[in-house]
């Protein structure tokens, strides 16, 4: 199973168990193979979580990862003027998380900045070097 939603209370809490973390319902479907889990850290309010888990399907049949479903649903919750306001405090839609596999996005500005900054450290380098020459350098 590439995915498991547990969207009931607290699936993803349990026992601290030194040198191995939070033994919980979740670690369980991990141990077993599947290597994504979308769990629930405290008791779950049941209308935000199916209007949660309804949306990550549907983000998901429309392909986006499983990372991206879940902040995607979580903004639209956010952002839908039929929800009552009360029910936007992070209670009632930040329980759910997701334990797994993420996808990296490499987009093109995260790119430029990376070789802009390459460019950058090896240009002051390069001067350091010609500022400061080495003892062997001077001599000659």
């Amino acid at each position: 199973t590439d995915l498991v939603i547990l969207s009931a209370c607290e699936t993803g809490s349990g026992a601290l168990v030194k040198g191995e973390g939070v033994m919980s319902l979740s670690r369980a479907f991990t141990y077993a193979g599947c290597s994504n889990v979308i769990t629930s850290l405290w008791k779950a309010d049941d209308y935000s979580t199916a209007w949660l888990t309804n949306k990550v399907h549907s983000y998901l049949n429309k392909g986006l990862s499983i990372d991206r479903a879940l902040q995607q649903a979580k903004l639209d919750y956010l952002h839908d003027p039929k929800i009552n306001p009360r029910l936007k405090e992070p209670y009632y839609w930040a329980h759910l998380v997701f334990i797994g596999n993420i996808t990296e996005s490499h987009s093109f500005p995260v790119l430029l900045v990376s070789i802009a900054i390459g460019i950058i450290v090896l240009l002051t380098v390069f001067l350091l070097i010609k500022r400061f020459p080495t003892r062997r350098n001077r001599a000659s």
